[in-house]
């Protein structure tokens, strides 16, 4: 049974991994393009992948991916003074950063601001203020320089601390379980991403828990771009909550990011390991979401989202939630109602050290970037339930959405 069932997964795969492929030989050689060249040599040499530039019209376009910096908004800063062979040679510099080698947004600047801030003459605040945020991805007339330091098949070696707790029980008020869930993480080509887990108690005094050492997310995920600012995600393996199939997310976005439609399905079926053995059974659940999440409140990073759909344990209902970031810091409280019951909570992310990692290499140590901890008002119901694939759109934009760019680089910015 499991044979027959792998089979339209693996083609599925196959065809959205060449959609992903690119589709043409443009961004190959820029031969009459020392500029570029320099640009790309000063980003590499800093540790930033899948690097190319090109030179069109008055514009230096540059595309990078940072796995260096774990904020991403603090690596588009990094870059600016790596740009200087372009400031006398270009009147605008245009940033197109990466996420798994697709181009997420673009950061513009003019050449002028950028020798201006170099030199001191104005303010890093006010550079900042004059970038242009743009969704749309910009089609030029000139080649890119073959792209350089690829991330494919690198292995990021993730450190991910897990926490389980809780309160409120008579003769044990505090109950805990605290596990390191090493991750072995990598770009296989673009879009695509696997990653292999393996959960290791450190300390726990739960008495019905899980503590032995065992296998945690095991997932093959592909992201694709489509246009009109549609992006489509496929995920297999095993998820979270011992459920393991196929998964699929669809989102959009308009208004430059502020407006966010989102739709998901998945199809899953019981998969655990308890005591060395492997236990499963046939998929039997069909779950999906469908929600909007506006940005009422750029300035303050303030979000309201709603969803409503089908959850885990075949309840129906809606997903309420109100976020706001503060930097790398973020948010959200959220209400569920459905029919098996009502649930409320509060989700903190918190950025772990450190802000910089070792450059990637074909295996890399680093941390997790952030750490969720989650409170629910009730922990018995089982209302809103979904399972985690460790691979979710709020993560793959994660710092880099259009709508926040700017505010969050004012942020950073030293007066």
């Amino acid at each position: 049974m499991a044979t027959r069932s792998l089979s339209p997964v693996v083609f599925l795969f196959i065809l959205v991994a060449v959609w992903a492929l690119p589709r043409s030989c443009t961004a190959q050689t820029t031969p009459d393009c020392p500029t570029c060249k320099a640009v790309v040599e000063n980003l590499t040499e800093q540790g930033f992948e899948n690097v190319s530039a090109a030179l069109a019209g008055g514009r230096l376009v540059v595309r990078f991916e940072n796995r260096v910096y774990r904020y991403d908004i603090r690596a588009v800063r990094e870059a600016l003074p790596l740009l200087a062979p372009a400031f006398d040679e270009a009147e605008d510099v245009v940033l197109i950063p990466l996420r798994r080698r697709i181009p997420l947004a673009t950061v513009t600047f003019s050449t002028e601001r950028l020798r201006a801030w170099q030199d001191g003459t104005i303010p890093e605040a006010e550079l900042f203020a004059s970038a242009e945020i743009d969704s749309e991805i910009p089609r030029i007339n000139a080649r890119y320089t073959r792209p350089a330091n690829s991330s494919s098949f690198r292995f990021d070696l993730v450190a991910v601390p897990m926490l389980t707790y809780e309160l409120g029980n008579f003769s044990r008020p505090v109950e805990m379980q605290i596990e390191l869930a090493p991750t072995l993480s990598a770009t296989l080509w673009p879009g695509a991403r696997l990653n292999a887990q393996l959960i290791v108690p450190l300390y726990e005094n739960f008495l019905l828990r899980d503590s032995e050492v065992r296998p945690g997310l095991i997932t093959l995920d592909q992201v694709v771009r489509l246009p009109y600012n549609v992006f489509f995600s496929l995920a297999a393996g095993r998820f979270s909550d011992d459920r393991y199939g196929l998964h699929s997310e669809a989102v959009t976005h308009m208004q430059n990011g502020r407006l966010w439609l989102m739709g998901q399905i998945g199809y899953t079926g019981h998969l655990s390991f308890r005591n060395n053995t492997w236990r499963y059974g046939d998929p039997d659940a069909v779950t999906y979401l469908v929600g909007a999440r506006y940005q009422v409140l750029p300035r303050y990073d303030l979000s309201l989202e709603a969803d409503f759909g089908r959850f885990l344990y075949g309840d129906y209902g809606w997903r309420l939630a109100a976020s706001r970031s503060f930097g790398e810091f973020e948010v959200t409280f959220f209400g569920i109602f459905t029919d098996l019951g009502e649930n409320a909570g509060v989700a903190v992310v918190l950025p772990l050290p450190t802000s910089r990692h070792l450059k990637p290499s074909v295996v890399r140590p680093r941390p997790a970037r952030t750490f969720t901890f989650t409170y629910y008002y009730d922990k018995l119901t089982r209302a809103g339930e979904l399972y985690d694939t460790g691979s979710t759109f709020h993560d793959f934009w994660y710092g880099l959405e259009p709508a926040q760019i700017k505010n969050r680089l004012l942020r950073l910015s030293t007066p």
